[in-house]
């Protein structure tokens, strides 16, 4: 429209006006106000509720076409239907939401893993501890009692019991 023109709810140009979502409203006219104003390039997203009560997304781009007194003389745009993309961007976004949930309870899971992992690691170097201190007592004594034996203290050994001596030295070591 020509600039100053007034417009009327009965004005076709402006049936798209009347669908816009309540939210949307606002923000719009003021975005095509102050493109009018400033002479300025502008692109908004907005939501259309048809007839049936259903949604439908908007993109729009406009540029303001200007006389050479800088009065603007009409806008030149696009308006692109975008409610699939927004359908998409949607589920993309639920199931982001999903990963996201599934990656923590994971984590938790793991974390738990680990802590009952490091719990059974420290349970089993306690026990070998144990095990070790409990077997180095009676050992030493074997040790120390097959030292004596292969040093001839208590007689002389015989080659089959030197052999015996020295198997046990080395299985007890």
């Amino acid at each position: 429209h020509a600039a100053g023109a007034e417009h009327t709810a009965g004005d076709p140009h402006l049936k798209w006006q009347e669908r816009l979502h309540p939210d949307d409203r606002e923000r719009v006219a003021a975005t095509m106000s102050e493109g009018r104003r400033t002479g300025a390039g502008w692109e908004i997203s907005f939501r259309h509720i048809l007839p049936g009560g259903a949604i439908r997304h908007f993109q729009a781009a406009a540029l303001v076409e200007r006389d050479a007194q800088d009065n603007p003389l009409r806008m030149i745009g696009v308006v692109q239907d975008i409610t699939a993309q927004r359908l998409y961007e949607q589920q993309l976004q639920e199931a982001n939401a999903g990963l996201e949930r599934e990656v923590t309870a994971r984590t938790a899971e793991l974390r738990a893993l680990v802590a009952e992992l490091q719990h059974a690691n420290a349970s089993k170097d306690a026990f070998l501890a144990a095990v070790s201190h409990e077997l180095r007592t009676p050992l030493a004594g074997v040790l120390a009692m097959a030292e004596m034996l292969a040093s001839g203290v208590r007689g002389e050994l015989n080659p089959v019991q030197g052999r015996y001596v020295a198997a046990i030295d080395e299985n007890a070591r």
